[in-house]
């Protein structure tokens, strides 16, 4: 069996490289080191020569959840400009695939143009873009959405920018909550 060995910077566990599969092949590293194989990451769950390993242990790591906008007053955006109204940098995340969620209240005050909302990594368009023509001028109403994505090792950047389709009209953004985390 070949093994690589190295550290995990961000916390400072044995990471171990190998040719055979964990499950089946017996590992002694310590308790806690994590094992590669061919790209899954394990767990071991003891210490000695065992086959004792999890894997898929990352679901619900790097946990971040930021509701900062959440009792903050309306943000608006006068037309034809997108505006900001929600912007978070994470800190170093391991490369993974992560689930995004946003959620926030909108209105318009035009029943007669689209509001218009993106939300954006690293200043790409994720999930594709949120176009609705409201039905009501004075009350709020919700969007959410929940949506994979694989990110590299590195910090990145989460924007929500929104505003409409023509000038003249006023869109209005509230109450914005955004998590993320890892589960994969």
């Amino acid at each position: 069996m070949s093994v690589i060995f190295s550290i995990d910077t961000g916390t400072s566990a044995l990471l171990v490289e190998v040719d055979t599969d964990p499950r089946i092949t017996p590992v002694d590293v310590p308790t806690g080191s994590r094992i590669i194989f061919n790209g899954v990451t394990f767990k071991k769950l003891d210490d000695g020569p065992t086959t004792n390993v999890l894997d898929n242990f990352y679901f619900g790591g790097q946990y971040i959840y930021d509701d900062s906008k959440e009792d903050e007053q309306e943000s608006s955006s006068i037309e034809p400009n997108l505006d900001n109204a929600f912007s978070l940098t994470t800190p170093l995340l391991p490369a993974g695939t992560y689930r995004t969620g946003m959620g926030f209240e909108w209105k318009r005050n035009s029943v007669t143009t689209d509001f218009i909302a993106n939300i954006l990594v690293d200043d790409v368009l994720h999930g594709g873009g949120f176009v609705k023509e409201p039905k009501d001028a004075t009350n709020y109403d919700q969007f959410t959405r929940f949506k994979p994505i694989v990110l590299s090792n590195a910090t990145h950047k989460f924007d929500l920018n929104f505003g409409g389709e023509s000038a003249g009209s006023t869109s209005f953004v509230q109450n914005v909550v955004f998590e993320l985390f890892r589960v994969s």
